[in-house]
């Protein structure tokens, strides 16, 4: 009887005014992507294990949720809406070209949520399949941001990298791929100490770790840009520094109220990413309300080669948020009650 009182460790009931403020925040949120022609899609919870299979979008094998089915077919719950999109969108028929899609959904598998691991969490997000470019990547970044304008939500940052920075520099010193995989881990997390361990540990000379130690600060407004192409004068990079140079000029256009930053050092998931990456970040959570980015190889996992940009959003994120700048809306309260003594139907007439 004691279970039955009881729910696992990871997942939450909702009521109340946290109940209805977060309905209102992903109506919200649907109405800002539908406004900027994206095609609302939903998948289903369950799909195929091989779906996720890998280390995709670094979504790790055994943080899934596996079971079979009664034909001894491996399942699992989604532990993200970005990989059954891409499997939809690869299967769908009649649709070639640029294609825009937006979802809201649960996912299933352990995501950080305002500070605690949640194994069930909304995510709302966008994905840009058949578009590259600045201006893709540009479209996809203002969305993000009028996202969290159309919640109230103005006090927030988008944090702009580019997985290929690292890469050139990491090339230009000859690291393999796997070498490269590990800087990057290090670099994400801005631990500048375990990072030249262990690039010295590699048979790196000073002069090179002292460039790799100095992308753990190449971060700020616009003028790190300019920073970089002083400081890593090699064609890739300054190739990407123009590109990043364009990708800020596209959104400063738009004269939206929220501040962009640059992090040449922010590094997440170089399997996966493979161009523009970024976060929106808040001074009220201390990690992102939303991250994405370029993902150029995800729909050739599925058989039909693509351009792919995209974000997600934690909804539990924004709500905890907007709990905490004391905006969240509020669900409707009675303002009148009608009683009498007898007759029930008078009443309700009265009532309707």
């Amino acid at each position: 009887m004691e279970n039955r009182l009881q729910i696992p460790q990871g997942v939450s009931d909702f009521y109340g005014d946290t109940a209805y403020g977060k309905r209102r925040i992903e109506d919200t949120l649907r109405g800002c992507f539908l406004k900027r022609g994206f095609e609302e899609v939903e998948t289903p919870s369950l799909e195929y294990f091989d779906t996720f299979k890998g280390e995709m979008g670094g979504i790790r094998e055994e943080s899934t949720v596996r079971f079979f089915d009664q034909d001894g077919r491996m399942l699992a719950l989604r532990p993200d809406l970005t990989m059954p999109v891409a499997r939809m969108a690869a299967v769908r028929p009649g649709r070639t070209g640029v294609q825009r899609y937006c979802y809201i959904g649960n996912a299933y598998g352990m995501e950080q949520e305002y500070g605690m691991k949640r194994r069930e969490f909304t995510q709302a997000g966008c994905e840009l399949l058949g578009a590259e470019g600045p201006e893709a990547d540009a479209e996809i970044l203002l969305t993000a941001a009028q996202a969290l304008l159309s919640l109230g939500i103005q006090d927030f940052v988008l944090d702009l990298g580019h997985v290929g920075f690292l890469q050139a520099v990491c090339q230009d010193v000859g690291l393999s791929p796997e070498q490269t995989a590990i800087v990057g881990a290090l670099l994400d997390e801005k631990n500048e100490a375990e990072l030249a361990a262990y690039l010295e540990v590699q048979g790196l000379d000073e002069a090179a770790i002292g460039h790799f130690t100095e992308l753990v600060y190449l971060f700020g407004d616009e003028s790190v840009l300019d920073r970089a192409r002083k400081r890593f004068p090699i064609p890739g990079c300054t190739a990407i520094v123009e590109y990043l140079e364009r990708v800020c000029a596209i959104v400063k256009a738009m004269e939206l109220p929220f501040t962009v930053s640059v992090d040449l050092g922010m590094a997440p998931n170089l399997d996966y990413y493979t161009g523009m990456v970024f976060r929106g970040m808040s001074p009220l959570l201390g990690f992102s309300l939303l991250s994405g980015g370029r993902y150029d190889t995800l729909m050739a996992q599925f058989a039909r080669p693509m351009a792919a940009v995209g974000f997600a959003m934690g909804v539990g994120n924004a709500l905890y948020v907007l709990e905490r700048m004391e905006a969240l809306p509020k669900r409707p309260r009675l303002d009148c009650l009608i009683g009498c003594q007898e007759g029930g139907e008078e009443l309700f007439l009265q009532a309707s």
